[in-house]
């Protein structure tokens, strides 16, 4: 009985000053909260089993401990110095595809368990990566970053054609090393397909399509963290651009992922067409084949990146807010930050995807970017506008 009372009081007080401490889960431990951990359970299993040791010097031991760690994580987090000795410095081990074998031996690292950390990311190859940073943060801490990041991004509002309501978003998600190719389509020949509800968008006298490679990061439900590899995965877009009433979007003819959840959740959710592909990204080759066709692009971006100008076709093309979908009478509002684009050096090999004679493309308009965070509203049934009564 007398263990069972110890037992009690020491759990309780255990949730306690984990709490103070901020300890929240095992996958969340740094090097020196295992320490911690180590001390901690030394200290409660004496004070559980020991006669000759009071529960009342565990708590102190347990209390010193806890006090110890939370002076140290404020003075980690005032003085760099200080931080650097407890808890190190991120270092790069892999740098445009090569590891950098000094890096890896001063840290003890194998490429082994660098390529099962990247395969847990669905990076099939160190030729996709740019940079791979050993952190010194906690998963936790990498999860809550890119939570604030996304949600931040609804700070900046003023580019917006209408205003965003702050509560109504569902998901986030990061795009990352985009191309945007477009070329020119006669009115006459997209209009058949695309909704007979949405006015069909142009510009210079000409309606537009649209392929879009990019990669999908941080995704995830609001209130929720990316859980990895879930939230990441290729994808690529074919579209154009249509109005309802005053509010300009996206009309999607085909969306590809290589991710078969993404695409069962976003059919569900948004009524999006989207299907299960076949991606590869090699040598940063970006290669899709899906049921009516096939697309491989080779790109980089050139140059400084900046934000397409109102009234420009660029501007025309990306600065979109909203989604249609089903027959053209489901919207979802989007969000993010203006689009900075590069010009793009890039070899683009397309067989079909676009409908109809819409394939039959011109000279590509192409540009690149390095990435940009989203947020989805639900998707609402939009009404019919009124008939205007003369």
């Amino acid at each position: 009985m007398d263990i069972a009372l110890r037992a009690i009081l020491l759990y309780v007080f255990v949730i306690f000053v984990m709490r103070v401490t901020g300890r929240r889960e095992l996958s969340s431990l740094s090097a020196v909260d295992l320490v911690l951990l180590i001390i901690l359970g030394d200290a409660i299993q004496q004070g559980l089993t020991q006669d000759d040791y009071s529960v009342t010097g565990a708590m102190i031991a347990v209390a010193t401990i806890a006090s110890v760690q939370v002076v140290s994580s404020y003075v980690t987090f005032r003085s760099k110095r200080a931080k650097k000795v407890l808890e190190g410095l991120p270092i790069v081990i892999l740098r445009d595809g090569r590891l950098l074998a000094e890096n890896m031996r001063r840290e003890r690292l194998t490429e082994d368990e660098v390529a099962e950390e990247m395969r847990g990311h669905e990076i099939a190859s160190f030729d996709e990566v740019a940079w791979a940073i050993l952190e010194t943060k906690r998963p936790d801490q990498l999860h809550q970053e890119v939570t604030r990041a996304q949600a931040e991004s609804l700070r900046e509002v003023a580019h917006r054609p209408w205003p965003v309501n702050p509560s109504s978003w569902l998901m986030g998600q990061t795009w990352q090393r985009l191309l945007f190719a477009h070329w020119r389509v006669p009115y006459d020949v997209l209009r058949p397909h695309v909704p007979k509800r949405l006015t069909l968008e142009q510009f210079d006298e000409s309606a537009w399509m649209g392929i879009t490679p990019f990669r999908v990061s941080g995704l995830r439900l609001r209130g929720l963290p990316p859980v990895p590899p879930l939230s990441s995965f290729y994808e690529l877009n074919c579209r154009t651009y249509v109005r309802y009433a005053d509010r300009p979007g996206i009309w999607f003819f085909s969306l590809d992922a290589s991710s078969a959840l993404a695409v069962a959740a976003a059919r569900l959710s948004y009524r999006l067409p989207y299907r299960r592909a076949s991606i590869h990204v090699r040598d940063h080759r970006f290669t899709a084949t899906v049921s009516n066709g096939r697309f491989s692009a080779r790109y980089d971006g050139v140059g400084a990146a900046s934000a397409p100008a109102p009234g420009t076709l660029e501007h025309f093309l990306v600065e979109r807010y909203c989604l249609y979908a089903g027959e053209g009478n489901v919207r979802a509002d989007i969000h993010h930050r203006p689009w900075l684009l590069q010009e793009a050096n890039a070899l683009v090999e397309l067989e079909s995807l676009a409908p109809g004679a819409a394939r039959r493309r011109t000279t590509l308009s192409l540009r690149a970017s390095a990435g940009c965070r989203h947020l989805a509203a639900r998707a609402r049934v939009t009404p019919r506008p009124s008939r205007a009564i003369s």
